[in-house]
């Protein structure tokens, strides 16, 4: 079976960080990929092809996940994780996501119709 490249991600993210294609076509482009390479078993965490599936991943459901431009540095960077230094990549990944102020992405996403954002009760107050 024909595996997911690194390269084919760093593509899409490229195209997106130039202006070329806007968060609805990298959605679009991103599940046509996912579709393509969809592991058939749950891959392991710590392999080389785990990296660029979860970039992917990410952009396949970034209107729901509130992926947007400001990330694609975050995600290049776990794209170079060397070989054998996955671990050390999924750690900065994780710590990267954990450190996005969630509540200020609302608000500033709260006019851009593609990304699911629910309205909570204080914002119809």
């Amino acid at each position: 079976m024909e595996q997911l490249q690194r390269q084919q991600v760093r593509d899409l993210l490229d195209r997106w960080q130039r202006g070329e294609i806007d968060e609805r076509k990298v959605h679009e482009e991103a599940e046509v990929l996912w579709d393509r390479y969809i592991p058939a078993e749950k891959y392991d965490r710590v392999s080389p092809q785990s990296i660029a599936l979860d970039v992917l991943s990410s952009l396949e459901t970034l209107n729901v996940q509130l992926v947007t431009p400001e990330d694609i540095p975050a995600m290049f960077r776990f794209l170079e994780t060397p070989a054998d230094q996955e671990r050390l990549g999924w750690q900065a990944w994780y710590q990267y996501w954990q450190n996005i102020d969630y509540n200020r992405r609302r608000q500033s996403l709260r006019d851009n119709q593609y990304y699911s954002i629910p309205q909570r009760r204080s914002d119809r107050e």
